[in-house]
């Protein structure tokens, strides 16, 4: 065989193995396959992907439709690798991800955290679905959880959690770009915290941020942090300062309302440093960047418990002073919480506690739970995942060997994972029994859902059809022309 269609049927076969193993997963993500939990997140992104590869194949002698002997040359060959290779990259990111969960020994970490996302992020889902302000095509699937090499926690793709061999920086600028629109919001959690059911709460963080951006919040928080009026601050040169801060403070606001002291108390240790580091941080109206200091940062999740009716706890202060530039910002946090608590948010149309509530009765049953686990009984209140997290920060803090000899970590997420009362989970109130068949090339019988137009649309922005730009062969042109 000459080189040109040996090459493309190489390409083919990269093609073909994409189509087998989106068949693949979406049968392991059926609602009677091992990952149900995630059949709406595969069925959505299996349509996403498989209407961009068509799009993508479409007229070329890459289609599963086109036949030899193919008439081209190997000028063709760089656009059709990239074409295939590039959907095959936008698959293999939430591939990779879900695949964490074949290794046992992270499994059930993995689904603790996942269950947490879904009990933070469904009630806001469910409230703006009820006041009717995000249409059902806009709503975006649960987040998953994943394992990164960042130091950090974060939320959403980024560039550095791509690093894709084969793309040149304006392909990957590109694809992260991409990503960022896909139904499936990914939150990451560092491999140091693999197995270590405390640092779950950071999870509730980093949903508040997928919150933000997916139905709206973030802009509203700039708007109702930059109309407040603060005392002595004529300027508006703190609340311009506190404005900057937005995203991280909704976020912090969320992860507290979703584990109560529990995200507080994490919060602290991961931000401990040097006396003199923290007493001393300073601020620049000019470049304020994207954090409150990280006095400013436990002083206001203090506020937003105190609001809530819960006494927020004092190691921090036992060990801090808040000072230096934080000190005048200090005065501003009552009053930012209320605005933030109080407030009633466009979205849906309610206040946040409204939405994902903690209280006083919630942090007690965390510590009933605490308390339960540590003595090896029953606890005495019903199961929630939030609870069930946040007493194990409360027991791994307040009997550190005995929770370590219990191997709590375990044994808590497990006893979440398997209190699971969802089998299937999805933004669109019934999750489909099984994934489906999307559509495989253009032309179908059917009407265009939101997704193949999604994954059509994408593949038309990053430019993957070569035939869209390029002269196409006869034998491609007649493959091309019967779908029209």
């Amino acid at each position: 065989m000459d080189l040109y269609p040996s090459v493309v049927e190489s390409i083919r076969a990269q093609r073909a193995l994409l189509e087998a193993d989106l068949v693949y997963w979406a049968g392991r993500a059926s609602g009677s396959g091992d990952l149900p939990q995630h059949t709406s997140q595969v069925a959505r992104l299996r349509e996403q992907i498989a209407a961009a590869l068509a799009a993508t194949v479409d007229g070329t002698p890459v289609a599963a439709d086109a036949r030899m002997p193919f008439d081209g040359d190997v000028d063709e060959l760089p656009g059709l690798r990239r074409g295939v290779g590039t959907v095959h990259l936008m698959w293999d990111f939430f591939r990779s991800k879900l695949a964490q969960r074949d290794t046992p020994a992270y499994a059930l970490h993995l689904g603790a955290a996942d269950d947490l996302a879904w009990s933070c992020y469904k009630p806001f889902l469910d409230a703006a679905r009820r006041a009717g302000t995000v249409g059902e095509q806009e709503l975006k699937e649960p987040p998953l959880v994943f394992y990164s090499t960042d130091r950090t926690p974060f939320a959403q793709a980024r560039s550095k959690a791509f690093h894709a061999p084969g793309l040149d920086a304006k392909d990957l600028d590109r694809v992260v770009t991409e990503l960022q629109r896909m139904p499936v919001p990914v939150v990451a959690m560092p491999w140091a915290l693999a197995n270590r059911l405390p640092d779950v709460v950071f999870v509730g963080h980093e949903v508040g941020h997928v919150i933000a951006e997916d139905l709206g919040f973030g802009v509203e928080a700039k708007t109702v942090i930059g109309g407040l009026a603060l005392k002595d601050d004529d300027a508006g040169e703190r609340r311009d300062v506190w404005r900057a801060w937005s995203d991280e403070i909704f976020a912090d606001v969320v992860g507290v309302l979703a584990t109560g002291t529990a995200f507080v108390i994490a919060l602290a240790g991961e931000l401990a440093d040097a006396v003199n580091a923290i007493e001393h941080a300073a601020i620049s109206a000019a470049k304020p960047g994207v954090y409150p200091t990280r006095s400013l940062r436990i002083a206001l999740c203090g506020g937003v418990l105190e609001r809530l009716g819960v006494k927020p706890p004092q190691e921090w202060a036992e060990v801090y002073r808040v000072a230096g530039d934080s000190e005048a910002y200090a005065q501003d946090v009552p009053a930012l919480v209320e605005a933030l608590l109080e407030h009633v948010w466009a979205p849906v149309e309610l206040r946040l506690p409204d939405v994902l509530s903690w209280n006083g009765q919630l942090e007690d049953e965390a510590s009933a739970v605490a308390r339960s686990v540590l003595r090896k009984t029953p606890a005495p209140v019903p199961f929630n995942a939030r609870l069930w997290i946040a007493a194990a920060v409360q027991a791994s803090v307040e009997r550190p060997e005995e929770y370590a000899r219990l191997a709590l970590d375990t044994s808590m997420a497990t006893f979440i994972v398997r209190r699971r009362n969802d089998r299937t989970r999805s933004v669109r109130g019934v999750a489909p029994s099984d994934a489906g068949e999307p559509v495989t090339a253009r032309g179908g019988a059917h009407p265009p859902s939101s997704d193949q137009a999604a994954g059509e649309a994408m593949a038309e922005r990053l430019g993957l059809n070569p035939s869209r730009t390029e002269p196409r062969s006869a034998n491609a042109r007649s493959s091309h022309d019967q779908h029209q």
